[in-house]
């Protein structure tokens, strides 16, 4: 247990405070902006280069400094930390800093000033020319509830070059950063100065390390540091939250919102007993509520045959008149499309509740996209945004020819697989086929997806495996065998077994079910949530369609790239180059891929357009129980095979 404890404490030891800087431009990325030279000060130059130093002094005393705006909150303690350097140049060298922090509403006047000498080491004469000091750190700290007087006073910072009076105070400090933290909650939501729905429901901030309690003051309007305790309501945030990590801490809306500005502020405590003042007040923050429409039903993906219609339909609500726009996504700039010809767009209402349905008739391949509904009122909303895709066959390689060393794609898309080496054409089962082997025959067919819009895919073709030879790949979207590598593939291992593989799932057939020498049809179909993988023989006399089906997942790399007879492989290179692994060794003859699911009916009329028309199939997995003579019918003939034991009692030991 004694071990425990020392772990959390070394964890909470090591969990940074949660803190704002409120000087702005702190770290120099803009250069000199914001900041000033408020006496004697000139910037060096030239002086250390690089993004975010800023080189200033070589003047007697020159003093920089920034009046932050901050109004001085009470309670609060301020930390101010410096990061510089020196350098020993030419007549002179500044010997110390000081650090101001000041008063500016009240006069420029001093809360609090302190001189840092540097090391001896770095001390005029105690260094060699040139030599530079390396970042030295020094910090200055006020309490504000000690200096009560500073509270709503707007905060100066400031530097300033220090001598010890032996010499005057030339040269050089370079500045990497300057930091005024004081602690408090943060990461409000709704985030500061936000537009929100009315239908906002909490408030949540990030309490400070180690809070004892918060309160929180919300309300409509404006307040500030001044006048928030008269203006806005308190909260009291229940439960302790002692020796705890920065958490999130949430709050029901203390009031329904009304189209207004509300501001709200969440003061914290630290300490046991509680102070009777919060130590850690938080900084104010606004948000303004309007009655924005709330989306309560996403348009739905539509996966549709050319010529049919297709339809999207959002529903969202608004406390006031609204309207409903639809937009198709195009790059940077969406379009919005609008009604007529073969577009129809309809948006009624009850009551708040709005339904708006956007309609394609006679759906063509111009049609297909994402598209999403913008709800109007007095400000906008967005659906989240459907696919339409159009069925159809993405890629057909017959396999026929080398024709300038691609497998030509034979549908209207243009995918022509890129040969690795030419294979020899032989004869296949339709026309020609190529001869895959680890040494040619492979295709690449580049990184589209035909997945991409519809989620769905058929993957289907024929084979004469060559025999063993340990794992063979048919067909691939992937550059890795590992996931994340593999998007999907379709492989055999050397027993003959098939496997289809996704980002974290398998459908599988066992050995034997691959015949060395013989023609068979593989295919496998995809329906967005289960895979079936099917395989028929040109030389089986019957009329049986191997086949299993599970439940599959894509994998998570959609750009891999499609092999036709082979997995990608990446080697160490960067950027990595993909090469074939894997190969299949056999024929490969008549590819296809879909972009839709192909049902088992489906299937069988694939196989039936190469081989024979009048084939049948047993396709209806019912049967099976009641076809007691396995000829997938059911009959007079299974009757007969149950009347068999009609008279048996199923008793055991005897019947009665």
């Amino acid at each position: 247990m004694k071990k425990m404890v020392v772990l959390v404490m070394l964890l909470m030891a090591a969990m940074p405070l949660l803190a704002r800087n409120i000087v702005k431009n702190g770290e120099f990325t803009d250069g000199l902006t914001d900041w000033s030279n408020w006496a004697n000060g000139a910037w060096a130059n030239p002086g250390e280069t690089g993004t975010g130093t800023i080189a200033f002094g070589w003047v007697d005393e020159a003093t920089f400094g920034q009046v932050t705006g901050h109004l001085i909150k009470s309670n609060t303690k301020y930390t101010m930390t410096v990061t510089l350097k020196t350098i020993n140049q030419s007549g002179g060298q500044a010997e110390g800093v000081v650090l101001i922090m000041q008063d500016a509403t009240a006069g420029y006047t001093d809360i609090v000033r302190e001189r840092h000498w540097f090391p001896d080491t770095y001390n005029f004469g105690g260094s060699p020319f040139g030599a530079q000091s390396p970042w030295l750190q020094y910090s200055l700290t006020f309490d504000s509830s000690v200096m009560t007087g500073t509270v709503g006073h707007d905060l100066l910072v400031a530097i300033a070059i220090g001598d010890d009076g032996r010499w005057d105070a030339y040269g050089n400090l370079f500045l990497d950063s300057v930091v005024v933290n004081i602690e408090e909650a943060e990461d409000p939501q709704p985030a500061n100065g936000a537009t929100v729905p009315d239908s906002t429901s909490e408030l949540s901030w990030v309490n400070p390390v180690d809070t004892s309690k918060c309160d929180v003051w919300f309300g409509a309007g404006d307040a500030n540091e001044l006048d928030y305790k008269s203006k806005l309501t308190k909260y009291e945030i229940t439960g302790t939250h002692v020796i705890q990590p920065p958490a999130r801490q949430t709050l029901a809306m203390p009031e329904p919102l009304a189209g207004d500005k509300y501001t709200w502020v969440v003061n914290c405590y630290r300490g046991i007993p509680l102070p009777t003042e919060p130590n850690l007040p938080g900084v104010f923050w606004s948000f303004n509520a309007t009655p924005l429409p709330l989306i309560q039903s996403d348009p739905s993906n539509q996966l549709v045959a050319p010529a049919a219609s297709a339809s999207f339909t959002a529903t969202f609500t608004s406390s006031n008149t609204a309207t409903a726009k639809w937009f198709k996504e195009a790059g940077e700039t969406d379009v919005e499309v609008a009604a007529g010809g073969d577009v129809t767009i309809t948006t009624s209402n009850v009551g708040s509740l709005y339904t708006s349905t956007l309609s394609i008739a006679n759906v063509e391949m111009a049609d297909e996209g994402q598209y999403y509904c913008q709800a109007a009122n007095v400000g906008t909303t967005v659906s989240a945004a459907a696919n339409l895709a159009v069925k159809r066959q993405m890629a057909y390689w017959t396999m026929d020819s080398k024709d300038g060393g691609t497998y030509a794609d034979s549908s209207s898309e243009g995918h022509n697989a890129t040969i690795i080496n030419d294979p020899n054409i032989l004869t296949g089962v339709k026309n020609g086929a190529a001869e895959i082997s680890p040494l040619a025959g492979v295709g690449n067919a580049g990184t589209w997806n035909p997945s991409a819009l519809s989620g769905q895919l058929t993957v289907s073709m024929w084979i004469k495996w060559a025999g063993a030879g340990g794992n063979q790949i048919l067909i691939s979207k992937a550059n890795h065998w590992q996931n994340p590598g593999v998007y999907w593939e379709i492989g055999c291992g050397s027993s003959g077994n098939l496997f289809v593989l996704g980002g974290s799932s398998q459908v599988g057939l066992p050995g034997s079910t691959l015949k060395a020498g013989e023609w068979q049809f593989v295919t496998f179909s995809f329906d967005g949530t289960n895979g079936s993988l099917y395989v028929a023989s040109v030389n089986d006399s019957g009329n049986t369609l191997i086949r299993d089906t599970g439940s599959f997942v894509l994998g998570d790399t959609p750009d891999a790239i499609l092999w036709i007879g082979a997995r990608g492989t990446s080697d160490a290179s960067v950027p990595p180059v993909i090469s074939p692994t894997e190969e299949f060794s056999g024929l490969i003859d008549d590819v296809q891929i879909l972009n839709y699911s192909m049902d088992v009916r489906g299937v069988v009329d694939m196989y039936n357009a190469v081989i024979d028309p009048d084939k049948n199939f047993c396709i209806d997995e019912y049967a099976s129980a009641a076809d007691l003579v396995n000829d997938c019918k059911i009959d007079m003939a299974d009757f007969v095979e149950m009347a068999k034991v009609w008279l048996d009692c199923g008793l055991y030991p005897v019947c009665p």
